[in-house]
């Protein structure tokens, strides 16, 4: 683990690969962390590029500096923490792969820095156009159940009392069985 400081954060990261090689970005979803990116990463890194995977603002180590510095995590300040990084680390232009939440910041980062981003993959999160929302079918609705849970004072507090138990009711949830071991979840949960 590496970890790069920036005007507002301390910014952790895995990363690996020949430094004079195409970087790649690969940012994580909820809940989740760069730890899932390993495998993924180990091919690019084969097949000669170089991987770079921030713990995202919010996700432990990443921290930071002040704790006068107003606690947000929207799509563009993520966005920004990835250029603030890859400027730290000497990188001009760059590939970005993300999952979930990951892939609206990589969406976010190809609209803002289009000069910067050289390509740009996306997992689970299919691009909506600003002003655009589409909430589809009410079976579609129903599996965004714990977005609304948590934007109720109970539920944001029951995800605070136990933010492991909720992620691995998501993954739970969300994985086909035999989808991830233990050692896996353990890892992204150390995040």
């Amino acid at each position: 683990m590496y970890f790069e400081q920036t005007e507002l954060l301390k910014i952790a990261f895995e990363a690996d690969g020949i430094s004079s090689r195409a970087p790649v970005f690969l940012l994580h979803g909820w809940p989740d962390a760069p730890t899932s990116w390993m495998p993924v990463a180990s091919t690019l890194q084969d097949r000669g590029f170089r991987t770079i995977a921030p713990y995202l603002r919010g996700s432990y180590p990443t921290e930071f500096l002040s704790p006068a510095t107003p606690r947000f995590a929207g799509a563009v300040a993520m966005a920004q923490d990835v250029v603030d990084l890859a400027d730290k680390l000497g990188i001009g232009e760059f590939a970005v792969v993300g999952h979930d939440w990951g892939a609206r910041i990589a969406y976010t980062l190809a609209a803002l820095f289009p000069e910067r981003v050289r390509a740009i993959a996306t997992l689970a999160l299919a691009y909506q156009p600003r002003g655009e929302f589409h909430l589809g079918s009410f079976q579609q609705s129903r599996q965004f159940w714990y977005q609304f849970f948590q934007c109720t004072d109970a539920g944001a507090e029951a995800v605070r009392q136990d933010s492991i138990g909720f992620a691995r009711m998501q993954w739970n949830t969300w994985s086909p069985q035999g989808w991830f071991t233990e050692e896996d979840f353990e890892l992204a949960m150390s995040a």
